[in-house]
């Protein structure tokens, strides 16, 4: 080995799961080099949150929380050590918030950042920024270190072991190893739907349930929470978490009154049609909904807004409240989605130690695989706990 028979580890990627995984390769005794796109590392780190960094969450059930739950448990099972305790052991103190999402003391994204690099400095990982890896391959003459790091510009490096964790779409990297993937697709992201229903309505919020079916009725998914609703569809932490499984064709049925069912509602809309003089349909549900709301049940329900509230068809009104339907056109808004679906296919890695079955000394960690979890947090605790148990492996000594 090089470098005064230092192991070797090159990190592809500079954010969570690669400045963790540099982290925990450096304390293994190997040199690591952190080799980043952008100008800088953390930048998505530093967005998280909307500014806080929403950095775990304590209650993790792998089988409920992630795509390809199984492996997540697998590698949570195998971990030295769990990664929300290293994160404190870093210098990290949060506190949770009553879903059990964890926030820096500091509510700033950038203490998160700064203790990690901190220990990267300390630990001596070196950074080099502004290096987009164009091409990685192994050395077919058996000189060692093996791997080849090639930046678009020419620039190249060697290393021993390799941590690939650029984020996004890095299908173009596993390939270069004829790596099966999973086309890669944004998740954790505002869904576009037919408009019609909804015009009007952008900027507006209001509490409701959703029910996500395919073209055939079956249910893909159910959530609650505030709704956003947007020119081009809707949003909200329930709509991003019902993107992870939504395509295009798909129908989501919104329930504008989850507190009530359909008989409950039924009852008290016919006591307060037979308590008050209301001026017109829109005006009965005046107290309930937002006016612009109103309008948009009563379109639905085909109740002329401006008719009598004594016209109202309450069953009919009540339906549409209760079921509210929009038709999924696809992911409203790429630029927001959180996370990706797709990646290197899991069961090309060893849980273990997060290293290719295919390519001995090349592990991968965070959205490089094809992995993802639901909002709260769900992700960066994915990318410490990839990143911990992949870097661990890649900086152990090589067996003589």
């Amino acid at each position: 080995m090089a470098a005064g028979n230092r192991k070797q580890v090159a990190v592809i990627g500079g954010g969570a799961a690669g400045l963790m995984a540099a982290i925990a390769a450096a304390r293994q005794g190997a040199n690591v080099i952190i080799y980043e796109a952008a100008d800088r590392v953390g930048k998505k780190l530093l967005r998280t949150g909307n500014g806080r960094c929403n950095y775990a969450n304590e209650r993790i059930l792998p089988l409920k929380d992630y795509h390809n739950g199984e492996f997540v448990a697998q590698v949570q099972a195998a971990a030295p050590i769990d990664p929300i305790m290293e994160l404190e052991r870093l210098g990290l103190w949060g506190r949770a918030d009553d879903a059990g999402r964890l926030y820096p003391l500091s509510n700033k994204a950038n203490s998160v950042l700064n203790v990690l690099r901190m220990h990267t400095a300390r630990l001596g990982v070196q950074e080099r920024c502004d290096f987009p890896v164009a091409d990685i391959r192994l050395d077919p003459s058996g000189v060692r270190p093996p791997f080849i790091v090639s930046a678009q510009d020419g620039r190249f490096a060697r290393a021993d072991a390799l941590v690939l964790a650029p984020g996004g779409d890095s299908n173009a990297l596993w390939r270069l190893f004829s790596h099966p993937t999973v086309k890669c697709h944004p998740v954790l992201a505002p869904l576009a739907t037919a408009s019609a229903p909804i015009k009007g309505l952008s900027d507006i919020r209001i509490q409701a349930s959703a029910k996500l079916t395919s073209p055939d009725g079956s249910c893909k998914a159910q959530d609650s929470g505030e709704l956003l609703f947007r020119d081009y569809g809707v949003s909200g932490i329930m709509i991003f978490d019902l993107s992870r499984y939504a395509s295009a064709g798909d129908m989501l049925h919104l329930d504008l009154l989850p507190d009530f069912d359909a008989f409950e509602l039924l009852d008290r809309f016919k006591k307060r049609l037979e308590a008050g003089q209301w001026p017109s349909a829109v005006g009965f549900l005046e107290g309930i909904f937002h006016e612009r709301v109103s309008q948009a049940v009563c379109r639905a329900a085909h109740i002329a807004p401006n008719a009598p509230a004594t016209s109202i068809d309450l069953a009919e009104l009540v339906m549409v409240i209760k079921d509210f339907p929009l038709l999924v056109r696809g992911i409203g808004d790429a630029k927001q989605a959180q996370a990706m679906r797709g990646g290197a296919t899991v069961d090309a890695f060893d849980p273990v130690t997060l290293e290719s079955r295919l390519v001995p000394g090349l592990h991968g960690a965070g959205e490089s695989l094809d992995v993802d979890g639901r909002c709260g947090g769900f992700n960066l605790y994915w990318a410490w706990l990839s990143g911990l148990v992949a870097g661990t492996h890649a900086g152990l000594p090589d067996a003589d």
